[in-house]
């Protein structure tokens, strides 16, 4: 699974999604932090960041370009960035479906509009003649869109039961959906975050 599609010949690429991004706080750090109304308001808040490499993301350069408030945590992982904003931290860009998973969490300004993130589905050419390969990518083609409201951070829907869960990584977060089988075939899937494949 990647958040960025292949270059070359050798490689087989389906989308099969795509992940909203969203502004987010914690309940609580809304109550105690200045008033957050308009993408200007941001220039007196505290950030909570990805260091330089995953900065360069569209959905994470707002942040940067906006030259909005000082940031007082940064990470290389998506899961330490929402564990930080769930810690009351300050605001942070976070993909919806990771956001979902802390109740605390409150979007914000939603006016204001982050690039969605492509989510690719890919395999060699060999690998994808293999009967237990095609069989294994249509299964995951089928959870990703039972998960599609999720992804796209609509409100009120629940992850599904098979639900996505997510790890921080030395660089990026990972989705990662359960150990599990499929027609024989013993499976863990990881899904970067912000584009980069370990």
């Amino acid at each position: 699974m990647r958040t960025v599609r292949p270059r070359g010949d050798s490689l087989v690429a389906r989308k099969v999604g795509q992940l909203a991004w969203r502004l987010y706080a914690s309940a609580r750090y809304l109550e105690r932090a200045a008033p957050l109304r308009s993408a200007e308001d941001l220039a007196g808040h505290a950030l909570v960041g990805f260091d330089a490499v995953l900065s360069r993301m569209p959905q994470l350069r707002v942040l940067e370009e906006w030259k909005a408030g000082r940031f007082v945590f940064r990470s290389k992982a998506a899961m330490a960035a929402a564990g930080a904003v769930a810690a009351h931290q300050g605001v942070a860009a976070l993909p919806c479906a990771l956001a979902s998973l802390y109740p605390e969490l409150r979007p914000v300004l939603p006016e204001v509009e982050l690039p969605l993130e492509d989510v690719w589905l890919v395999a060699s050419r060999e690998a994808r003649k293999v009967p237990r390969v095609r069989a294994l990518m249509g299964f995951l083609a089928e959870r990703f869109e039972e998960s599609r409201s999720v992804m796209l951070g609509v409100r009120g829907c629940r992850h599904p039961p098979w639900r996505m869960s997510f790890a921080g990584t030395r660089l990026g977060g990972l989705a990662r959906l359960p150990t599990g089988h499929v027609r024989g075939l013993r499976y863990t899937v990881r899904l970067p975050i912000g584009g980069i494949t370990p």
